[in-house]
């Protein structure tokens, strides 16, 4: 398990899940394991609620709670393989607050940070920067204007 910072790419993915979730600064990044256990019920003011989410589409599948006494017979085992485009989503409550959220992915590289700006944008920039510079250098050379 990593802790990484909220990048736009994730904070996307969560804000589907759940918007609470997207207004943290971190979140968990790990490998799928399986089979995964993905309990999904009310305990001690906490509570994990996990979602499947096609990363192309961006359709989400929310687990529904599954109480081993309330709602018997209803596990939720990870067993195999997701197909290559999905991920899991774990967000909820931690003893009564927004918790962290955790994005299980097939291989680490799935997520990508988003692209660097190209070079020409950046020219654009340094160019955009030097002329204001100038301007106001020769502002500063005639004196205030009243």
């Amino acid at each position: 398990m990593e802790t990484k910072p909220m990048d736009s790419v994730a904070r996307d993915l969560i804000k589907l899940c759940d918007a609470a979730c997207a207004r943290k600064k971190k979140y968990f990044l790990s490998q799928l394991h399986y089979p995964m256990d993905m309990d999904s019920y009310w305990s001690g003011g906490s509570r994990d609620v996990y979602h499947i989410v096609d990363v192309i589409t961006k359709k989400v599948a929310r687990l529904p709670s599954n109480h081993p006494v309330f709602e018997p017979g209803r596990p939720y085992t990870l067993a195999r393989p997701l197909p290559e485009n999905f991920i899991v989503i774990q967000t909820g409550v931690f003893c009564g607050k927004t918790a962290t959220p955790h994005i299980y992915v097939q291989d680490l590289d799935q997520l990508l940070e988003p692209d660097e700006p190209d070079e020409t944008a950046m020219a654009i920039e340094a160019l955009a920067a030097a002329e204001l510079a100038d301007s106001r250098a020769s502002d500063e050379a005639y004196g205030p204007v009243w």
